[in-house]
């Protein structure tokens, strides 16, 4: 099977064509957080909210424990705050009924079709 070779081969081309693609790595739960407030948004407005987010709750359980209003104001600058603070505090919860703790971590160890189930 020739793919990681053709993959390679297509990535250098991008990256000669349009220079080397910088992705920022984040933890899987900041991943889908960032994708909730990213809907109906600019880059730089969904960026600011995450931003606010982090630096409000340090930590998701931090976010878990807070009124969601709390979180509706954190991200009020990506705009459809009350509708996403919903989504995001309904996420938080459900991860950590089923964990024990706001997180998307056990994904890591979970075969593809375990982890679409979960």
């Amino acid at each position: 099977m020739k793919h990681p070779n053709t993959l390679k081969a297509i990535c250098r081309r991008f990256d000669q064509a349009y220079g080397p693609f910088r992705h920022r790595r984040r933890a899987p739960l900041d991943t889908l957080i960032a994708t909730i407030l990213s809907q109906n948004t600019s880059d730089a407005n969904s960026s600011r909210a995450l931003r606010n987010l982090k630096e409000t709750f340090p930590k998701w359980r931090d976010a878990l424990e807070a009124p969601r209003r709390k979180i509706e104001r954190a991200i009020a600058s990506g705009g459809l705050a009350p509708t996403k603070s919903r989504y995001i505090k309904a996420i938080l919860s459900t991860l950590a009924e089923k964990t024990g703790k706001p997180s998307l971590q056990n994904l890591r160890h979970m075969d593809t079709e375990t982890a679409r189930d979960f």
